[in-house]
């Protein structure tokens, strides 16, 4: 995060009613988050908007907001793991997969986006899904001729 973004997040911890209104504060901010990304970092600051009482526990401070973003991250994150495309003996490999799928997913991607950057972080090409075309006419009488429909007789 550059530090206009730091503003930004400092700014809108002033008008939540966070952190009182200081001279000079927004270059110490952003030694203390500037390495968080801007977008999950404000993301971080309104889960403390919607969570956190302004006085209950004093005006807030970086860690808070390092603490909320971490927070976010981690509820992004699905519990059901899919299982990962490398041999399960090859530790080191299956856990560096697992690591890429669950960042991926606090980066707010969804599922399948998260199982293809953990492969291309790790080189990993899986073989494509042949999807055959099959001709609609052509389904439709195979299924005719597979379903037995008794005949109406009229009365």
């Amino acid at each position: 995060m550059n530090p206009k973004e730091t503003l930004n997040i400092v700014g809108r911890l002033v008008i939540a009613g966070l952190i009182p209104a200081r001279e000079g504060q927004g270059p110490i901010w952003h030694e203390a988050i500037g390495h968080l990304d801007y977008q999950q970092a404000l993301d971080g600051v309104v889960w403390l908007e919607r969570n956190r009482g302004s006085e209950a526990y004093g005006p807030a401070k970086p860690a808070d907001v390092i603490d909320a973003t971490r927070r976010v991250r981690s509820e992004r994150v699905p519990q059901n793991m899919p299982e990962p495309p490398v041999d399960p003996a090859d530790v080191p490999r299956h856990l560096a997969w697992q690591r890429e799928w669950r960042r991926a997913c606090a980066d707010g991607l969804g599922s399948d986006a998260a199982e293809e950057r953990a492969d291309a972080a790790l080189g990993i090409v899986r073989p494509a899904v042949e999807c055959r075309q099959r001709d609609v006419r052509a389904l439709v009488a195979a299924v005719a001729q597979s379903t037995h429909m008794p005949s109406r007789e009229r009365a």
